[in-house]
């Protein structure tokens, strides 16, 4: 039984449109990543609505209906689905759904079209069947209201006498006759383009042959561009060609040949063209011809090139570059300032888990991302990172406190202190110090307070105003111009005037005071040991006792208001490492809504700070964590920085900081730029990096290098094994391989103790269609400088697409065999082999036994034994795998080259025929072509959880995923939630959360997934009302506080 979930969403974006969405007078951006769609904020890349779908978007477009001033989306999905979204009352709301899923017919090779004019939608989804939706445009009511006041009518389905089209575009050539051209191949293969006319008779549509063609188009022939005067350009690799209704067929060469992939429109007669090698071209239509010219940078933007373009969008004086090789971009117009740029980590070729340090740490992963000039090694780390400003080595701190009105911190000693103060520029001076140990520090009219073990004192510019004997100080918080300290065990509460303390109440508890909080005009006290909470006024009057659901000594608590929670919260943390949570009830003067969460082992501070307008809570304890709130709920993000042990906000504008953390060796100030719980950092490469390896304390990753001939266009591939310092990553060496070699695959291998590396490679032969030849490399890492050295080599009869080590053995899949050799003896010797049914393209090892996937024959189960290759078993069903991975030693996970997910057992039948069979027990589809299955997890888990998580993936589009295993007694409830989530909930365009999920290939269609639950669906659950939340746990056995802790401990997996 498998859990699913999302750690990292898909960041490839390759459909992407402009549409007046949210305002009448303002374009906005819409991008579409996998099965989510963004609604971006004017001139930023961040979103503003994110909407998940359960189905992948194949194409989006704008339309608007009559009499709205607001543009309108549709959408439709790979499963032939269509909906369209509208933006009313402030919300994003489904308002057409439809289903144009045809059996019997076959989707086109080169993916859907949409295209959109005043009048009609016009859909390609199938081959030789166009798809035309009328969009209403009555103004007579009665006429409205007879097509049930939807913005758009039903389908109708035409059949074209071109089967092969790749390309389609709305015509302007006449104002009263809607147009459309395709382009295509006819049999032959030759490229030409076609024009229709629609007319409407009598409720039916009408397609009559256009007055626009082309004919024996170059083959590279794939774009489309129609001028406002109604003329036509077709773009190809070397020509361009034009077409009028008065002129006839004219060709104008393109001086570079290139492959152009993306336009976008920015005047009447100019676009900006992009092409498969990141370069970008602007084009001109005048009654001469097309004239095209490659845009220069900027030099004052800083960029030597963009990324390689998949889609473009031209907005208000901005221009978006959707890619998915590489980061998606948003520049400016015509400067071509960049202006902001989303991370991009696909399509993800390889994954190396680095583990956490401990437990209850995170793993950090590095990814082989990206392709061409946009290859790069991508660093995950898992966690918020902090953006350091300034560090002061300082040792012995016992407390940090930070005035933002006087630009001071007050930094506390064993038995002295010290004051800094920052200066407009940003320097760091030391102002002050005392002999003396400083219990808490603030500012309170413009004055420094400082509370000491026996004595209150005020300062101003390091003259003493004032000061007040008290007993023994041991707790202080202080509110609205008033101290509240907890004086030899007494609460106490003290005017703080311009000279003077004044004692105003004091109040003498049954119980020993631990801690205490003092906020909007309420006082919340705990006590040791007990499960007792004294909450009052701040005179110390009108009290109320409140009793937590457990005794435990809390340590700190804090009230405070979050942006998105109805209530204020109020956070109890104890002294074991947990944190209960409460709203207050401020009529009731009362807690409601008790929820507990781990967040370390030692006790925790809670703290309040401040970033981008909203408050957030630090937690300080042997795991620092970010509390904010997200969707009128908490989260909780781990920040990445060692061990904290004290915390202060600060707002320095000088220093572009709010917040000072003290760690063992000095003071960190700076701050958090967002609140996430995934940081991406990148190393540019130039290259596509194929596979990942951490050997002899270095990275190894093999990659290629691909260029093209700028006068013949022809491309050369180099393939390199680079070594990089995992701390720095800095290259240390280099290794090329030979002429016309390809890099194939890469593993990590330990012979006498000492550090392998073996590369496996295939030659390229352009006059056989199979590869013949290859190559296995064992390279070693000198240990003084990591330099490259060839140990020995061997040729392989094919390309080694695969390679593992099992002890000194390696397991290689080349071509249609899995080989195994032995490199004990210093060289490597061929022992065994086994014959596979295509392509062994995947492998994964565990022990002496072995997965092998196959290109289309699913997967095998061997054992090495005694030397030699055995077979087990094998799953029968014809699969394209991707990857293999071992679960655990029973069950196996495959990916399928559609995005489905197979769980793998072996049969428990007793007969012997079953025996050498492989049984599906789960399938699923994730929705993205997964390349990579990895062993690890990024968070480790408690030993009580739920979901054990095993496996990290990485797909196409950019996404990661976690796989793990679902405690036996929790497998049934899971299920239960899944089905009643997916019932209860809402869901965009009409979609079946189960049909997304339901494993789909060639020939197979499950309505909904088998023996897998899906991690983001249950999370969702905390988005829930209550109402629907009570709905969702009907039947399951369990209540609605018991599920919505399950949830949130599950959520912690991320």
């Amino acid at each position: 039984m498998a859990y699913v979930f999302t750690a990292s969403k898909a960041s490839s974006i390759r459909l992407a449109c402009s549409a007046k969405f949210l305002s009448s007078s303002q374009d906005v951006l819409v991008t579409v990543a996998a099965n989510t769609i963004y609604i971006h904020q004017p001139h930023t890349l961040t979103p503003s609505h994110e909407i998940t779908c359960y189905g992948r978007i194949s194409t989006i477009t704008a339309f608007k209906y009559y009499e709205s001033n607001l543009d309108q989306l549709f959408i439709t999905t790979e499963d032939h689905k269509y909906f369209t979204l509208s933006y009313i009352d402030e919300k994003v709301s489904t308002s057409t759904i439809g289903d144009l899923d045809t059996p019997g017919l076959s989707s086109p090779d080169m993916g859907h079209r949409v295209v959109a004019s005043n009048e009609y939608i016009v859909l390609y989804m199938y081959n030789g069947i166009i798809s035309i939706i009328p969009i209403h445009q009555s103004a007579n009511p009665k006429k409205r209201a007879a097509d049930g006041n939807h913005l758009i009518g039903l389908p109708q389905q035409v059949r074209l006498d071109e089967l092969k089209i790749h390309g389609l575009t709305m015509l302007n050539y006449t104002k009263n006759t809607p147009a459309f051209g395709v382009l295509y191949r006819d049999l032959s293969l030759n490229t030409h383009f076609k024009s229709y006319e629609i007319h409407a008779r009598k409720g039916e549509l009408e397609l009559r042959k256009g007055l626009l063609t082309l004919s024996n188009l170059e083959h590279g022939t794939n774009m489309i561009i129609s001028d406002v005067s109604g003329g036509l350009c077709c773009i190809g690799e070397s020509t361009m060609y034009t077409k009028t209704l008065t002129e006839v067929q004219k060709e104008f060469p393109i001086s570079t040949p290139t492959l152009f992939n993306s336009k976008t429109q920015t005047e009447a007669n100019r676009w900006i063209l992009g092409d498969d090698y990141g370069l970008l071209y602007t084009m001109t239509i005048s009654a001469d011809g097309p004239v095209l010219r490659q845009m220069s940078l900027s030099k004052e933007t800083g960029l030597s090139s963009v990324s390689i373009p998949y889609v473009l969008v031209s907005l208000d004086n901005d221009l978006f570059l959707g890619s998915h090789y590489g980061d998606s971009q948003l520049f400016s117009l015509p400067s071509m300032e960049l202006l902001a740029k989303k991370t991009n980590i696909g399509p993800i070729q390889d994954i190396l888990v680095q583990a956490p340090n401990g437990a209850g740490g995170s793993s950090s992963l590095i990814t082989a991302s990206g392709a061409y000039k946009d290859g790069a090694l991508k660093f995950i780390k898992y966690g918020i990172g902090m953006a350091e400003q300034a560090e002061l080595e300082m040792d012995n701190i016992r407390g940090i406190w930070g005035l933002d009105e006087l630009a001071i911190v007050v930094v506390g000693l064993v038995d002295n202190y010290i004051v800094l103060q920052v200066s407009d520029d940003g320097e760091i001076d030391q102002l002050d110090s005392g002999e003396e140990e400083i219990v808490y520090a603030c500012s309170i009219h413009q004055n420094l307070v400082l509370v000491k073990r026996q004595q209150l004192e005020m300062q101003s510019d390091g003259v003493t105003l004032g000061s007040q004997a008290v007993s023994g100080v041991t707790f202080v918080k202080s509110s609205r111009g008033r101290l509240y300290i907890l004086n030899d065990g007494v609460l106490e509460v003290w005017d703080v005037q311009n000279e003077s303390f004044v004692l105003l109440h004091s109040k003498q508890f049954d119980m020993e005071v631990s801690t205490f909080e003092v906020a909007y005009n309420t006082v919340i006290v705990g006590f040791w040991d007990s499960d007792l909470l004294w909450i009052g006024n701040q005179d110390l009057t009108s009290n109320s006792d409140f009793h937590m659901k457990e005794a435990a000594t809390p340590h700190s608590i804090l009230m405070q208001e979050m942006s998105s929670i109805e209530h204020v919260v109020v956070l109890v943390a104890m002294n074991d490492g947990s944190l209960l949570s409460f709203n207050y009830d401020e009529n009731a003067k009362t807690l409601i809504n008790q929820k507990e969460t781990i967040l370390g082992t030692t006790p925790i501070t809670l703290h309040v700070f401040k970033t981008q307008g909203k408050h957030n809570i630090f937690a300080v304890c042997d795991r620092p964590t970010i509390i904010h709130a997200t969707q009128s709920k908490l989260a909780f993000s781990n920040l990445n920085i060692p061990a904290c042990t004290y915390f202060t906000s600060f707002e320095c504008p000088a220093l572009h900081a709010h917040m000072i953390i003290a760690t063992g060796k000095g003071l960190r100030i700076g701050g958090i730029d967002d609140i996430q719980k995934l940081q991406f950092s990148s190393l540019p490469l130039g290259e596509l990096p194929r596979r990942l390896v951490t050997t002899g304390g270095a990275i190894a990753a093999l990659t290629m290098r691909m260029e093209v001939e700028q006068i013949s266009g022809n491309e050369t591939q180099r393939s390199y094994l680079r070594i990089f310092e995992p701390e720095t990553y800095d290259q240390l060496d280099e290794y090329e391989l030979l002429e016309n070699e390809m890099c194939q695959s890469l593993c990590h291998l330990v012979i006498d103790g000492q550090d392998r590396i073996v590369v496996g490679t295939s030659f390229t032969d352009d006059e056989q269609d199979e590869c013949t030849r290859g190559r296995l490399i064992l390279l070693g890492i000198n240990e003084s400088d990591k330099t490259l050295w060839l140990v020995t080599q061997t040729e392989v009869p094919g390309s080694v697409y695969c390679v593992a080590a099992v002890g000194t053995q390696l397991v290689a899949g080349i071509n249609s065999f899995v080989r195994l050799f032995d490199t004990s003896s210093g060289s490597v010797k061929e022992i065994s082999k086994f014959r596979s049914s295509t392509y062994a393209l995947a492998i994964a090892v565990h022990e002496d036994t072995v997965l092998i996937g196959d290109l289309m024959k699913s997967v095998t189960y061997l054992r090495i034994k005694a030397g030699e290759l055995e077979e087990i078993a094998r799953d029968y069903i014809p699969t394209w795998m991707t990857a293999v991975q071992f679960c655990d030693d029973k069950t196996f996970v495959g990916a399928e080259a559609e995005g489905n997910l197979i769980l793998l057992a072996q049969h428990d039948s007793p007969l012997p025929e079953n025996k050498m069979r492989l049984q599906r027990i789960g399938e699923f589809r994730y929705g993205e072509m997964i390349n990579r299955l990895v062993p690890g997890t990024f968070i480790v888990p408690e030993d009580t959880t739920v979901v054990h998580p095993r496996l990290i993936f990485g797909t196409v589009d950019g996404s990661i995923g976690c796989l793990g295993t679902i405690d036996p007694d929790y497998v049934n409830l899971l299920l239960e939630l899944q089905s009643n989530i997916g019932t209860v909930r809402t869901n965009v365009g009409g979609l079946s959360h189960a049909e997304f999920r339901g494993y789909k290939c060639a020939g197979t269609k499950n309505l909904e997934p088998t023996r897998f639950v899906d991690g983001d669906l249950i999370e969702e659950f905390l988005e829930l009302t209550g109402e629907q939340q009570g709905r969702v746990c009907e039947g399951v056995g369990k209540s609605v506080e018991e599920v919505e802790k399950l949830v949130e401990d599950l959520a912690r997996l991320r």
